[in-house]
């Protein structure tokens, strides 16, 4: 074996010790071997496998015979030495290479090369648009005979371009309603003060039938575009998991799918946004989105108002977004599973625009077009690579 072929098998060995022993090496020693392209290309032939997170959990199904065979093919020149190093590594590999994907991912912001990760999934719950109320009312609003139901809570079901729910403000009954959206729906309702409010896809908004007292205030879970009727003496507060925002009268955009994603976007007037973790809040003018930053402050930023309007008017816009962001979006409307097979163009950003009733192959032939990545759809799932 010359000097060149033992330094190679040196740097390997190495290479295979971080993955068994990750905690004895320091970040610059991981770094310094993974920077050795043909030494990290080896290791990956040996674990080229799939990766898995879904729901933010991380699971691995090798198959080491299999990889075991393709590793043989590509390297069958190394020497026996190093043949003993390798077959014992991929005994362990099963075991090893969570520890290395885990170090990759949170330790240096990449992941590897093939690595799998199961971005949204379909949710089998109901696809009905329902409306709950604390008086033990539970209708489906997709179905237009249940005036007699909408009757007992003041509520109606009007047909215009589109199907929404109005409360009149002479509702006697005062009570929580729970307005409920399911994948692939968006639906407007009228409260009993004039308001406007357009639920989002896999949204939920609980609200009084009636507002009394001197607030009124609404509760969100996913997203919503607010229109709000002016009533100087009564504020409007929409409460959601980490914010509140608090409105005289005016336009905005509320998305609180999860916590630390949390947004208010303003698009006409003023509003006030409080962070109900802390003291801290922030009063917004038209064009700027605010959200929960890591260290708990409000970060506001200025952004595109016309994703927000958008969505509200039946499409999708995305302008210099990530394909992660777009993807989530579609999987969420289209309630279909999507994959990425290279976890690194997750981060590609694009601009894409596309009707949302025009169904899930328009979409994914839309994002083909664009060039970044290779999207395809097997039944109810999107590929992406």
């Amino acid at each position: 074996m010359n000097d060149s072929d033992k330094m190679k098998d040196d740097g390997m060995e190495k290479a295979l010790s971080m993955m068994e022993h990750p905690e004895e090496y320091t970040e610059d020693e991981i770094l310094e071997i993974m920077e050795d392209e043909e030494c990290m290309q080896v290791c990956q032939d040996i674990l080229d496998c799939r990766l898995a997170m879904q729901q933010e959990h991380l699971s691995y199904k090798p198959d080491v015979e299999a990889e075991w065979g393709k590793f043989r093919q590509k390297h069958s020149r190394r020497s026996n030495r190093y043949w003993v190093t390798m077959g014992v590594a991929i005994g362990m590999a099963a075991s090893f290479l969570l520890v290395l994907a885990f170090s990759w991912v949170t330790g240096f912001g990449g992941w590897p090369k093939d690595t799998v990760v199961y971005f949204t999934a379909v949710d089998g719950s109901s696809q009905d648009i329902t409306l709950q109320t604390t008086s033990g009312v539970h209708v489906s609003l997709d179905n237009q005979s249940v005036r007699e139901e909408l009757d007992e809570v003041g509520a109606v079901l009007v047909q215009t371009d589109s199907v929404r729910l109005e409360y009149t403000e002479f509702v006697e009954k005062v009570e929580t309603h729970l307005l409920s959206t399911p994948r692939g729906k968006t639906f407007e309702v009228v409260l009993a003060d004039g308001s406007k409010i357009w639920l989002n896809a896999d949204s939920r908004l609980e609200y009084p039938s009636r507002f009394v007292g001197d607030r009124r205030v609404v509760k969100l879970h996913g997203e919503a575009y607010f229109q709000i009727t002016k009533d100087e003496n009564r504020p409007f507060i929409v409460e959601t998991d980490g914010l509140q925002t608090v409105v005289l009268g005016t336009e905005f955009n509320v998305r609180n799918y999860k916590k630390e994603n949390s947004h208010v976007t303003l698009i006409k007037g003023s509003v006030k946004v409080n962070n109900t973790a802390n003291e801290h809040s922030v009063v917004l003018v038209p064009g700027e989105n605010v959200r929960v930053l890591e260290d708990g402050s409000l970060g506001i930023q200025e952004v595109d108002v016309d994703t927000y309007i958008y969505w509200r008017d039946g499409y999708f816009y995305f302008d210099n977004r990530t394909l992660a962001d777009i993807m989530q979006e579609i999987g969420r409307w289209y309630n279909v599973n999507v994959v990425f097979d290279d976890a690194r163009v997750m981060n590609y950003k694009l601009r894409y625009f596309c009707k949302r009733d025009e169904g899930i192959e328009k979409a994914v032939e839309r994002l083909q077009c664009l060039k970044k990545a290779q999207v395809s759809l097997d039944g109810n799932t999107v590929y992406i690579k």
